[in-house]
């Protein structure tokens, strides 16, 4: 029997014992599960004893398994990456979309159809899935009038609160309405968003200057 509590399948955070189990541990599980399905047992970081010592270097030494599959490293590469690249990258995807985004109505379209996971059904009223402080928090930095159905003013708001986080107040856990960091926050509360958005921008924006370099499979 597998699972995330089983050496080799747990997030750095994890192996060093941390008592907190976020939905970023859970996402770097699940792309080891995947990895481990397509290629039939095989494992990213390799199987040998040092198997825990190759997950806190992110060293995927059997990453190259999937080559053949580019689509499938992507997904798998960005899973197992840090909590900031992720958000970072639903940042720059924000910012294409209001550059961009009335050129592209394919595009604009399929993003309003990723699941925020506030329903199961689709992106309605994503601010269900946001705590009322940290909405009170945003509204002190940015004068936006948020639409909660939209998927993309989910992706603003995210773009705000990374571009702002470092004004938040941080003088107590309790002021602080991210004492786990933006990253974590919003993995936990959006778990499914980030695989959704990634989907669609693999597909429609693989060769944008500014997001290719998330699509790059690594050597």
């Amino acid at each position: 029997m597998i699972g995330h509590g089983t050496k080799g399948w747990q997030a750095t955070e994890k192996i060093n014992n941390s008592e907190d189990s976020s939905a970023a541990s859970d996402l770097f599980s699940f792309g080891i599960v995947i990895f481990y399905s397509i290629t039939g047992g095989f494992h990213p970081y390799s199987d040998n004893p040092d198997i825990e010592d190759n997950i806190k270097m992110g060293n995927k030494q059997n990453l190259m398994l999937l080559d053949h599959m580019p689509v499938a490293r992507d997904l798998v590469s960005q899973l197992l990456e840090d909590d900031p690249k992720r958000l970072h990258f639903l940042k720059d995807a924000s910012d294409l979309m209001a550059s961009e985004g009335n050129n592209n109505p394919t595009l604009r379209q399929a993003l309003l159809q990723v699941d925020t996971g506030s329903s199961g059904k689709g992106p309605l009223q994503w601010d269900k899935r946001i705590d009322v402080e940290v909405l009170e928090e945003a509204k002190k930095h940015v004068n936006y009038d948020y639409k909660y159905d939209s998927t993309l003013h989910l992706l603003r708001f995210m773009r705000n609160q990374n571009n702002h986080y470092r004004d938040l107040p941080k003088t107590s856990m309790e002021e602080n309405p991210y004492p786990e960091g933006l990253d974590k926050y919003f993995d936990k509360q959006l778990p499914s968003f980030f695989i959704g958005v990634y989907k669609v921008m693999y597909e429609n924006c693989k060769q944008d200057k500014h997001l290719s370099t998330y699509f790059e499979s690594e050597s």
